[in-house]
């Protein structure tokens, strides 16, 4: 401002600094309200935040402990898979058990004869004892072919 202008209306430059002031001290308390609002507003962001990495670290853990679940249901499976084919072995021998049981069950009856041609040839004359010896000579082929 001019010296003219100042010198000539102190009053209106009194009230013009009064004014200055005054919208100087609104100014200055707005940014100190618009800082408390930012101030809040970051501390509930922050919040937020805090409890989405928590709940990340919880996922995270969740997501582990699943990981471990697998890992032992895996080995389980490996277990069964083990097992399975034992059983499998187990029934293909099982289905050649018939057979088996009749060759056992013809043995010992070949056997049984056997020993009842050897009671007989005790009381039997020679040549009776050659055939007799021929007969036990064809049930152990027999018996050794089973």
């Amino acid at each position: 401002m001019t010296a003219a202008a100042t010198g000539s209306n102190p009053e209106l430059t009194q009230e013009a600094r009064q004014g200055l002031g005054k919208a100087a001290l609104i100014v200055a308390l707005l940014a100190v309200v618009l800082m408390v609002v930012f101030f809040f507003s970051l501390r509930q962001n922050i919040a937020a935040l805090d409890s989405q990495v928590k709940g990340v670290t919880g996922a995270e853990e969740a997501v582990q402990t699943m990981e471990n679940k697998v890992a032992t249901l895996d080995s389980r499976v490996a277990d069964l898979n083990s097992n399975v084919e034992d059983l499998s072995q187990a029934v293909d021998k099982l289905e050649g058990l018939p057979q088996e049981a009749k060759r056992m069950v013809y043995a010992s009856m070949m056997d049984e004869m056997a020993q009842k041609a050897d009671m007989l040839g005790k009381d039997l004359d020679e040549a009776s004892k050659k055939k007799l010896a021929e007969v036990q000579k064809i049930l152990k082929e027999v018996t050794s072919g089973m």
